[in-house]
């Protein structure tokens, strides 16, 4: 198969790195926070007969530029816009994952006229104003300072294991562990952006259709179960097993979900 053609597009005076690859329908896809397009290269052996493959990585994440001021939610979206628009992109499915699930909300409140279906991987429900605050806490209370014996890392370590697939390996756990390694060499904390944006206006312009997917070993998210009935033309879908890094470790799984979805008569 052949390698993924990488290319660049201008937002502003940052260079938004991507890569496309395959033939057949649109599929742009959005990684997680602290992540890069690295997430969805599983997904290429699998799916890139049956879609052009798009995959961005934001801003201030891996191949991409570091703005100048922290982003914004609606940021990450004009990035994509970027990239979609020097590709004369008009109509493209839509997969993100954990973080990237609210550009794609932003994205399909936006401009709904340039989405076909999305696959919201990872999301999880509304929560109260004071549910966010602890949330957004807990996210942010990581050490910003690293002790002398590296106890540092192995904390990190173990919130990653917790958060694996069932029967991953250590490669493909270490993939997003590296990744979240090098996130925090960035000068804006990636998670801010998601943590600052409140997601219930643009919510409740969704109109559909949507899939929302949930790794069972994914404690990271609570409430999706919440959204159904919150979003019109919306279908529910668990992963056995999966956890929080699945597109990296049951790619196979992932893409035979993505396949039957995009085409589907769902």
């Amino acid at each position: 198969m052949h390698r993924p053609k990488k290319a660049f597009a201008q937002l502003d005076d940052q260079q938004v790195f991507y890569w496309t690859i395959g033939t057949g329908p649109d599929l742009f896809m959005i990684h997680q926070s602290g992540n890069s397009s690295e997430e969805y290269a599983g997904l290429i052996a699998q799916l890139a007969d049956d879609f052009r493959l798009i995959a961005i990585d934001l801003p201030g994440h891996g191949s991409s530029d570091d703005p100048v001021t922290p982003p914004s939610v609606p940021h990450y979206g004009q990035a994509c816009l970027a990239v979609l628009d020097q590709l004369q992109v008009r109509q493209a499915h839509l997969l993100a994952h954990h973080g990237g699930c609210l550009a794609a909300i932003y994205l399909l409140a936006a401009q709904p006229q340039r989405f076909r279906k999305a696959i919201l991987s990872g999301l999880g429900g509304p929560r109260t104003r004071e549910e966010n605050a602890a949330f957004r806490a807990r996210v942010l209370s990581t050490p910003t300072t690293i002790d002398g014996t590296g106890q540092f890392m192995a904390d990190a370590w173990t919130r990653y294991l917790a958060m694996a697939s069932a029967n991953a390996s250590i490669t493909d756990t270490l993939k997003p562990f590296i990744a979240f390694l090098s996130a925090r060499l960035r000068p804006h904390r990636a998670m801010r952006a998601n943590l600052d944006w409140d997601r219930r206006p643009a919510l409740a312009e969704l109109a559909g259709p949507v899939l929302l997917l949930q790794g069972t070993k994914d404690s990271y998210v609570q409430g999706q179960e919440d959204l159904v009935s919150l979003i019109p033309n919306c279908q529910r879908q668990l992963v056995k097993g999966g956890g929080a890094f699945m597109f990296y470790e049951q790619p196979l799984v992932c893409a035979g979900i993505v396949r039957s979805y995009l085409t589907g008569g769902g």
